[in-house]
């Protein structure tokens, strides 16, 4: 089931503004069925970087990097977003910006002991 193409089921979001506040849930759901390319060319419409809630800087921004293979973007991503989230509080989405950074150690550095280090 696609649940992010317009269809005439469900249609391009009916407003700039709707458009602007579900782009962080589509992004991140075309990155989750592996539509990189459609997640990269709606993350660069931009918009997103002065008011997008911290959980997208800190966990789909990045991963979206890591999956395009951007690892330099991929660290600049969970730099701001793990500031976001140290702002805001959340231990949980600590606990997640930092295992999205170990998946990005594994995955583009091959980095098993930085990996580790990020999760003790």
């Amino acid at each position: 089931m696609d649940l992010v193409s317009p269809s005439p089921a469900r249609p391009v979001p009916p407003s700039p503004w709707a458009a602007a506040v579900s782009a962080p849930w589509r992004i991140g759901a075309l990155r989750a069925m592996g539509r990189l390319e459609e997640a990269l060319e709606l993350y660069e419409e931009g918009g997103l970087d002065d008011w997008a809630p911290v959980w997208f800087h800190a966990m789909v921004e990045p991963e979206l990097m890591i999956d395009l293979g951007r690892a330099a973007e991929a660290r600049s991503a969970l730099t701001r977003g793990r500031e976001l989230v140290r702002e805001s509080g959340s231990v949980v989405f600590d606990m997640l910006n930092r295992l999205i950074e170990a998946k990005l150690e594994l995955r583009l550095s091959r980095d098993h002991e930085r990996a580790d280090a990020l999760l003790l």
